[in-house]
């Protein structure tokens, strides 16, 4: 009986055929002048590598796909680079967020979760450029929203609390553009009160009473524009939590100019301090006993 050998001699040898390929897009990348060609040359022969890699396989899943990865990387780097010398501001644009896609691919393979979240940010730059570049302003407002979740993300994740909140109120500043954008009221107004309420944890965060005292009177001013849209029951509660808002900043503007008093000056203000202080408490009292507090 006539012996087969392990491999078909019909069989195409698609190795050597990926290998022929490269030798010959490196011959014709060396073999072109200019640099629009040589780039293009350059692209080609990205195309053959990426190839290559992908047939060769590797010892173990994983690494397989990592350097598929960093192969088209590689290629991705190269048509950008194309795309700049071509002059084309939308395709260099296209080519910048297919390069940070598979950066990013690159980034969640390696499992290094603040690297990924670097790259998701940088993405997310480029998606929102592209979106500005072809005058989509709701595709605009999205992908600034985007940006702005990946950048409280990252920010989380550097453990940074001042500029996690300052994220946090930059995300909800662009939930509500998309809000306005889409010319849904009741939408818009809940987006309000949502930054509203960042402002406020954010001017806790910095200890400053006059401004968490300010920030809270624009929460309550939202939240009674919101309740507006609801029942009779909420319109109450917020305009109880204005009321009372307003009457804890005018504690708070009062002490923040006692502080720098001297004098007589010192004794009006003490004077004031007192009287709306008891107003503050007295108003606080009297709606507790026919609504308790909201929570914000």
């Amino acid at each position: 009986m006539e012996q087969r050998s392990g491999r078909d001699s019909n069989r195409p040898d698609y190795l050597a055929q990926a290998l022929a390929k490269v030798a010959q897009a490196q011959q014709e990348f060396f073999a072109k002048s200019g640099d629009v060609e040589k780039a293009r040359a350059l692209v080609r022969l990205r195309e053959a590598e990426h190839d290559l890699t992908v047939l060769k396989g590797a010892d173990s899943e994983l690494e397989g796909d990592k350097k598929r990865a960093e192969a088209q990387v590689r290629l991705r780097k190269e048509q950008l680079r194309l795309a700049e010398l071509e002059g084309d501001k939308k395709k260099t644009a296209e080519a910048q967020v297919r390069l940070r896609k598979e950066q990013l691919r690159l980034a969640e393979l390696e499992d290094d979760k603040k690297k990924t979240a670097e790259a998701q940010v940088r993405l997310s730059k480029d998606e929102l450029k592209l979106a500005e570049l072809e005058g989509n302003k709701k595709k605009t407002a999205e992908a600034q929203v985007q940006l702005s979740k990946d950048e409280l993300k990252l920010a989380e994740l550097e453990g940074d609390d001042k500029k996690t909140a300052e994220a946090q109120v930059q995300l909800s500043k662009d939930e509500l553009k998309l809000a306005k954008f889409e010319g849904n009221k009741k939408k818009t107004a809940e987006a309000q009160v949502q930054l509203s309420k960042e402002e406020l944890k954010l001017a806790k965060f910095e200890g400053n009473d006059k401004k968490t005292a300010e920030a809270q009177v624009q929460l309550s001013k939202d939240e009674l524009k919101l309740a507006k849209f609801e029942g009779d029951e909420e319109l109450a509660h917020a305009k109880r939590n204005l009321t009372e808002a307003n009457l804890n900043l005018s504690v708070a503007t009062v002490s923040e100019l006692l502080r720098n008093a001297t004098g007589e000056d010192a004794a009006r203000l003490s004077r004031e301090l007192e009287v709306a202080s008891v107003m503050a408490q007295a108003s606080s009292f009297q709606f507790c006993v026919k609504w308790p507090l909201k929570s914000t």
